[in-house]
């Protein structure tokens, strides 16, 4: 994981607003982490859909997507609980074809709240490789969750 620089991502938090404030979280924490995705997205209960609010892929921003919970580890998170498979995700949902077919191998998950505490989104980061800094990716994950 790359050395991080707390003041740097202070300062580029504290100049932006509205949707540039969500891309610059979603950048930062992905260069923070390493990720191969990182995106957040927000929920829509009555479809069991996600749709990405900003998502970012190798270092790129990407166009948003929406995908269907079923079946899968963000649905999980959507429950309330911070999820962090460091490894094999896809053997452990199986019937994910996202996942499979972008052979993603570590998943980290956190739910955002509402100010009166529902889930309203999420924010994800996906590996193609084996997750080796899991609590520094968790602590991360729930610091940029509790701001966004």
């Amino acid at each position: 994981m790359q050395k991080i620089q707390i003041a740097k991502i202070i300062q580029s938090l504290k100049s932006s607003y509205g949707k540039d404030i969500l891309d610059t979280i979603t950048m930062q924490l992905h260069q923070a982490i390493g990720a191969q995705y990182t995106f957040i997205a927000r929920l829509d209960n009555q479809r069991n859909v996600s749709k990405t609010l900003s998502l970012v892929a190798d270092n790129e921003f990407a166009d948003n997507i929406e995908y269907s919970l079923e079946f899968t580890p963000c649905a999980d998170v959507s429950d309330n609980s911070t999820c962090i498979y460091p490894n094999k995700i896809c053997s452990l949902y199986p019937k994910d074809q996202l996942l499979n077919d972008m052979a993603v191998e570590g998943y980290v998950g956190a739910p955002l709240h509402s100010s009166n505490g529902d889930v309203f989104g999420l924010v994800v980061a996906l590996y193609c490789e084996e997750i080796s800094y899991c609590d520094e990716v968790a602590a991360l994950f729930e610091l940029f969750a509790g701001r966004i």
